[in-house]
């Protein structure tokens, strides 16, 4: 017997990548507000007390957290409808930003920095996988190439291309704790853009909790019927690991080893 599962569609699906001109803009500015923070972000917690050994779990905390909520953020938006997950994501982002930024560093309480930092990382992949899966699932399918290919315009434009010119402008002027500061406000402006307008799922579209086992059950299913599934899933975590892993060490290596000023390595 075929089990189906209770989809959450918000809007009908024959809508053109111009019906979310204020999403791409929201992901644009809020996807900037993450990126401020990559080019500096490991040697500033080094000035503040922290080991590098510290610096590279913190981030690796962080990947788990954002791990995770990638791989359930499609699950959730079925379950509860994009603008919720959506929601969820931004405020993932911006309480324990707040936390981290308010209390962990100023008390220099390296078990509050993993904890913060570390769910911090759940942010970014809700907000920005639940509008990417919004953008699958209600654009027109000859007009889907179009936008998706606009959501990683907007996603890589933030992060890290425009995140660190607009890094490389505030940080001489108003130092590196204050910008972690405005970026956190950008954040909120860029979320807050994408997240309003979107209508909220009717009750009756949505699911529970309880329908997260069975769809799990179903992705593994899937998976294992399409090995190329799996493969190009292995094959990402390890592009993944790369990219990701050279935020931590390239700054002290750039700016330490090499003698680049910060300004120059951004």
């Amino acid at each position: 017997m075929q089990t189906t599962f209770p989809a959450a569609p918000l809007l009908p699906a024959s809508r053109l990548p111009r019906s979310f001109t204020l999403q791409y803009a929201g992901l644009l500015v809020f996807m900037i507000g993450d990126g401020v923070e990559v080019g500096y972000l490991s040697p500033f917690l080094v000035q503040t007390g922290q080991t590098e050994h510290f610096v590279a779990l913190l981030f690796t905390a962080y990947g788990l957290f954002a791990a995770l909520a990638a791989g359930f953020s499609g699950l959730l938006c079925n379950l509860f409808g994009s603008r919720a997950v959506m929601t969820a994501g931004l405020l993932f982002w911006i309480v324990p930003q707040l936390l981290f930024l308010g209390v962990a560093i100023p008390a220099h309480s390296s078990a509050l920095l993993l904890l913060t930092y570390g769910l911090r990382g759940a942010g970014y992949p809700l907000f920005s996988y639940g509008l990417l899966t919004l953008l699958v699932t209600t654009i027109r399918q000859d007009r889907l190439g179009r936008a998706v290919g606009l959501f990683w315009f907007c996603f890589t434009c933030g992060l890290p291309t425009v995140g660190s010119i607009v890094a490389q402008l505030l940080l001489p002027v108003y130092g590196q704790y204050i910008t972690l500061w405005i970026a956190l406000l950008g954040v909120g402006v860029g979320g807050l853009l994408a997240v309003l307008p979107l209508p909220t799922t009717p009750r009756a579209e949505k699911g529970s909790l309880k329908d997260i086992g069975p769809t799990l059950r179903e992705t593994v299913r899937q998976i294992r019927h399409n090995p190329g599934v799996g493969l190009a899933c292995i094959v990402r975590a390890v592009n993944s690991s790369a990219t990701h892993g050279l935020i931590v060490f390239m700054p002290f290596f750039f700016t330490g080893r090499l003698g680049l000023s910060q300004d120059v390595w951004i």
